[in-house]
């Protein structure tokens, strides 16, 4: 994430080290490693603390020292198993210690001249007999190496066929570039914030001053600290470049949007809007009549309404004679905003084209032709909108569903499609204000407090693996009284776990209704083994309640078959849905009350919040019923606890946050996102007041560095480089 200044000597080849040929070449560059740089940026496993010479009197067993040691012998053979060893036997005053090799012999056998004093560095073994052995330590003479060897050491992993010692040395001599390279930010700037270069916190975590004190880790060192809050400085400062591009190219409006277009939009819909959407949706009327381009995320609990938002703003675009892009992050979820949206466009007088992965050639030229001469005005899809391929004659607003399923290169190449765009995000996952300042700081945030009136709070409840047949009761009897309930698993195929034998475990306590929602005092013998993959659970379902009507749908199925079984779920002709997570998003079956979650604890908590919003969305009661695995750990017991005690979104995302991270359902695991070298969210929150002043006082003055303005511009074009990957399912 920090933009590193072009023709640097840390651009130069890792063939330039000492002791990587072609082979270990390959090696690095199958893990990214191709540059000095690369090398530099990988952070020591450890340090190794040289600051003090210890004899081996002092020793403990098992403890890592520096001893002045004099070579008495050394002898090399060969094990019965053919392997070569190599054995040096070095006294210290009355301490004596043997030191075995199995590796790079000739090398060490040189150092081991009798009567050589040697600086030895190690963990130091002490066996039964009392006697004291060193495999593999570090050695250097003592009389010339001493400067070189002593100090605080890094320590690196190591690689299938390279050595953490090869590692080392290219280090070392990747250090002695950084001198010879150019600065990344300017000098006198660096001297009025009083810190050093970030190619200088580099050199210090690779080569650390022996400091006195307790030796903290490579990732507690102040260095590395700084180096997180300088990436944090720089998406910021990408984020304002790329603002700063749009706003700079964006003419005046020529219309402002006028209300009235929004208000026949509202009078269309088949329901009342709520104050809380009217009050949202005023914030983006009001962004639409200023001279700047709207840039705003939007964000509410599943079911707050958000779409019917999202079609306003639609409606004052259209009437402008411009083109709405609308883009989900499944066909599933394009195809239910198609549903709602196509009728109400249509007789508004627009005309809406669908583009899915799923059409046909013939359809698809029609809707990328019909797009590019103008003739569609408002196109609702996955991410194949986002693709070079697809030409607007007249973008003017792109809304993104769901967008922590994108990464922020599907937002900027979306936003380079048109000068000037009107951008809407919207999220049914809750972000912490903290992490939206990191990811969406471009962004305005309006945020959908509630839910729908008359909505009523799922009701949640925990099951432990040996209450499984429990849960299931329960759900096979709510829906035997009609309620319509999904069954959602973590996993499509099964493995070894899932295929063993699922016999039942001894019947439980009889009861119906809610009494078995109530009923814990199950039986914890014979636990039943995990159930946790759709075809497996398809198979328990179709066995334990032949008499219910059950359908699946997940990302293996061809897409009109998952279509058919969605419809035909939605309009009751299915009792049970048998599902992966692909129905976390926009599902909207007003007829489903129930939902049972297989392997609760491998979810997060806003991604098992996000799935309780699919139940009770027609006004019934909803019942959420989730079963923790007998592997989970007290975290993910926290979590479900969590979801239990509360009901509010936007808590239950801070929770998850901390106890977590931000983990895949915030986007910052796809590959569209920021790399971030350095920053650990969420813990690195705590730099990023000192990394936004950072950054604020840098953008104040960039003008006065072009190369660096530059630099920073062309990594906000790089992420805008989207390749044509295979549609999202």
């Amino acid at each position: 994430m920090i933009p590193w200044p072009p023709n640097s000597p840390l651009d130069s080849s890792l063939a330039t080290c000492p002791g990587i040929g072609r082979q270990r070449l390959e090696i690095l560059a199958k893990r990214g490693l191709n540059t000095l740089l690369d090398l530099l940026l990988i952070t020591p496993a450890a340090y190794r603390d040289r600051r003090a010479i210890l004899s081996l009197a002092d020793a403990e067993d098992q403890q890592d020292i520096v001893f002045r040691g004099l070579v008495k012998s050394s002898r090399q053979g060969v094990a019965a198993s053919g392997r070569s060893w190599l054995k040096i036997d070095v006294v210290d005053g009355d301490g004596r210690a043997t030191l075995w090799f199995f590796h790079q012999l000739r090398f060490f056998s040189q150092l081991a001249v009798k009567n050589q004093p040697l600086l030895i560095s190690g963990k130091i073994t002490l066996n039964d007999q009392g006697q004291l052995s060193m495999t593999h330590p570090e050695m250097t003479p003592a009389e010339v190496g001493m400067d070189a060897f002593l100090g605080v050491k890094a320590v690196y992993r190591p690689y299938p066929g390279v050595s953490p010692l090869v590692i080392k040395r290219a280090v070392g001599y990747a250090l002695q570039q950084i001198p010879k390279a150019p600065k990344v930010l300017p000098e006198e700037w660096l001297k009025s914030v009083t810190l050093p270069d970030p190619l200088a916190l580099l050199a210090i975590i690779h080569d650390p001053p022996p400091n006195p004190g307790q030796l903290p880790a490579p990732t507690g060192s102040r260095a590395y600290h700084q180096l997180a809050t300088f990436e944090l400085m720089f998406w910021r400062l990408l984020i304002l470049s790329e603002k700063n591009r749009r706003e700079s190219k964006a003419k005046p409006r020529a219309l402002k949007a006028n209300p009235k277009e929004g208000e026949k939009f509202l009078r269309l819909l088949p329901f009342e809007p709520t104050p809380e959407q009217l009050r949202v949706a005023a914030e983006f009327v009001a962004d639409l009549r200023s001279n700047k381009p709207l840039n705003r995320l939007l964000q509410g609990e599943v079911g707050s309404g958000k779409t019917v938002v999202a079609g306003l703003v639609a409606s004052l675009i259209l009437a402008q004679g411009r083109q709405v892009a609308f883009l989900a992050p499944t066909e599933l979820l394009a195809r239910q905003h198609w549903d709602f949206l196509s009728p109400l466009m249509e007789k508004l007088g627009h005309t809406p084209a669908l583009l899915t992965g799923s059409l046909s050639l013939k359809e698809k030229r029609r809707v990328l032709n019909g797009l590019n001469d103008g003739d569609i005005n408002i196109a609702i899809g996955t991410q194949a909108l986002v693709f070079d391929r697809v030409v607007f004659k007249n973008l003017g607003l792109a809304i993104i569903d769901e967008q922590q399923r994108f990464g922020v290169r599907q937002r900027l190449a979306l936003a380079r499609k048109s000068p000037g765009l009107d951008l809407m995000s919207m999220s049914a996952t809750p972000i912490p204000r903290s992490l939206a300042q990191i990811l969406y700081g471009d962004l305005d945030i309006s945020a959908i407090h509630g839910s729908i009136p008359g909505r009523k709070t799922p009701q949640t409840t925990i099951f432990q693996e040996y209450e499984t047949d429990l849960a299931y009761q329960a759900f096979f009897a709510k829906a035997r009284q009609g309620q319509q309930g999904f069954v959602v698993c973590p996993r499509i195929g099964s493995d070894d776990e899932t295929e063993e034998d699922l016999d039942s475990p001894p019947p439980a306590p009889s009861g119906q209704g809610e009494d078995l929602f109530a009923n814990l005092a199950y039986l914890a013998e014979n636990r039943p083994r995990s159930r946790r993959d759709i075809l497996t659970i398809e198979k328990l379902i179709r066995e334990k309640a032949p008499d219910l009507r059950l359908g699946v749908i997940h990302g293996r199925l061809d897409s009109a078959l998952r279509q058919k079984t969605m419809t035909a779920f939605r309009e009751g002709k299915l009792d049970i849905l048998a599902a992966t997570t692909i129905i976390e998003v926009g599902v909207d079956v007003p007829g489903a009350n129930l939902m049972l979650v297989e392997g609760a604890d491998m979810f997060g908590l806003s991604q098992l919040h996000q799935l309780r919003g699919r139940v009770g969305r027609g006004g019934g009661q909803g019942h959420f019923l989730a079963i923790s695995s007998a592997k989970a750990t007290p975290t993910a017991e926290t979590r479900l606890e969590a979801l239990k005690r509360y009901s509010d979104g936007f808590k239950l995302a801070e929770m998850d946050m901390k106890i977590r991270g931000p983990g895949e359902e915030l986007g910052l695991k796809q590959s569209g996102w920021p790399s971030f070298k350095f920053v650990k969210l969420p813990l690195d929150l705590a730099y990023l007041p000192k990394a936004l002043e950072l950054a604020d006082n840098l953008w104040s003055k960039i003008a006065q560095w072009p190369d660096l303005e530059e630099r920073i511009a062309l990594l906000a074009k790089e992420l805008a480089i989207l390749p044509e990957l295979p549609e999202s399912t």
